[in-house]
This record gives C-alpha cells, structure tokens and sequence, in this order.
C-alpha cells in the first residue's frame, strides 16, 4: 500500500513539474521560433527528396495524398508534374486547413486510410503519407493502414515523427510521450486546461512510432531516420 501511495506521488511530483516546464516562456519561445525554423528546414530537405522519387518518374504521375492537406504541396516544387488525389474523412471537408489553403489544384475523395476497398490494387504512381499513420489509431489500425498504402500505390513515400525525439511534435511538449497514458493526460488537461474528456481524445489520437516499428509496417521498404541534434526526428519509408 505504502509502495502504491509513494508511486503514485511521484508521478504526481512529475506531472506537476512537466506541466511547468510545459508551460513556461522558454517552452513557448522554442514553440513560436527555433521548433518553426527547424520544422521548415526539414521540410524544405524532405520536400526536395521528394520531388527527386516525383521528377524519376513519367508525367503526369498519378498521386493519392493519404490525410493529406493543400498546406503540404505549397511548398512541394514538383507538384505540376502530378495528378493529386487527397484522400480523408468527410468531416474535412470545411475544414480551415482546405478554406485558407492557396493550392487548389486536386481533387478530393473520402474515406478510410485502414480500409479503401474502393481503390484498386497499385492504381497510383505514388502513394503519400504524411504524419498520418500515427493517428489511425492502436498498432493493428495502423498497420491495417500501411498495407493499404502498400496495396494501392506502385511508389510510396510515408513520413511520421519520432517517438525517439525528447520534444513531442504535435503537442510541443518536452519528454511527455515517453511517460504513460495516465500521466500524459494528466499533464495536457493542466498544461491545455482541457476537460478529462478532451486530453484523453488528444493524448489517446498520437501513437508516434519508433524505427524498427516503423520497418516493420513497412518490412518491403527503404526506412531511413531524420535527424535533428544527432536524435531521430522523424521515419521515413520509401519503395
């Protein structure tokens, strides 16, 4: 009993003291300015590694953009060389992400990532998905997801973060996912002031993966590691 109670005051202890580190300037200032110029620092090496799999291949070329966004092909300098399919969930429709984009040149269908009956075997040049399988939900949606990816696309180019990297890229929060549930909702609902309800949705829609999980959705690809300050930043799988 003693040994429980001591348990639990020390994740309450490391709950407390995440929240206020998570809260503080210094994490909002990394947030607002050195996170920014190096996400879009890596984004610029990802998108030109991107464009050389795009330009390697004959036009148009034929992509299905799996939970894609018309933010992620602005900056993608091959684009007119492709045919763009978004694929997502009809709630997206009006989402702000698609109103305020300025790339409009795609069409959009709806559906399920796990589950595309309605598309047929390798009929996409190029099957892209970015930062998307970790959100697909436990380890059989996701890998229900990759091979689907797999089935339908001849060339496939997934990205997802790092479960290995110290700051959590979604919720830019220092160390957090490395610890359980539990805490982690803990941590969100005092750092976000959310209801119980609210960080268990946030905390419970992020699974990021780790390389061998990686290669092992994707056990016929090329899986290599981005890395930032020597520490994987994100997974990338190429075939």
């Amino acid at each position: 009993m003693d040994g429980g109670r001591r348990v639990a005051g020390s994740a309450a202890r490391a709950s407390a003291v995440l929240g206020r580190v998570a809260g503080s300037r210094g994490l909002l200032s990394l947030k607002n300015n050195w996170l920014r110029s190096v996400r879009l620092g890596l984004r610029r090496r990802r998108h030109r590694q991107l464009c050389r799999i795009i330009e390697s291949l004959p036009a148009p070329v034929r992509v299905l953009d799996v939970g894609g966004s018309p933010f992620f092909w602005e900056t993608v300098e091959a684009r007119e060389h492709c045919q763009i399919t978004m694929l997502n969930q009809p709630d997206s429709r009006d989402h702000d992400v698609f109103l305020r984009a300025r790339f409009r040149n795609y069409r959009m269908v709806f559906g399920d990532a796990r589950e595309m009956p309605e598309i047929p075997d390798k009929s996409y040049d190029l099957v892209i998905c970015n930062s998307v399988i970790e959100h697909v939900g436990d380890w059989p949606a996701m890998t229900a997801a990759a091979r689907e990816v797999v089935r339908v696309g001849r060339h496939g180019w997934v990205q997802v973060p790092a479960v290995e990297f110290p700051v959590e890229v979604h919720l830019v929060l220092p160390l957090l996912h490395w610890f359980n549930r539990s805490l982690q909702r803990r941590v969100v609902q005092t750092v976000f002031r959310l209801s119980t309800a609210e960080a268990r949705r946030k905390v419970d829609g992020i699974n990021l993966l780790s390389r061998p999980e990686m290669r092992a959705l994707f056990p016929d690809a090329q899986v290599r590691s981005e890395r930032l300050l020597l520490l994987p930043k994100s997974h990338l799988a190429t075939w």
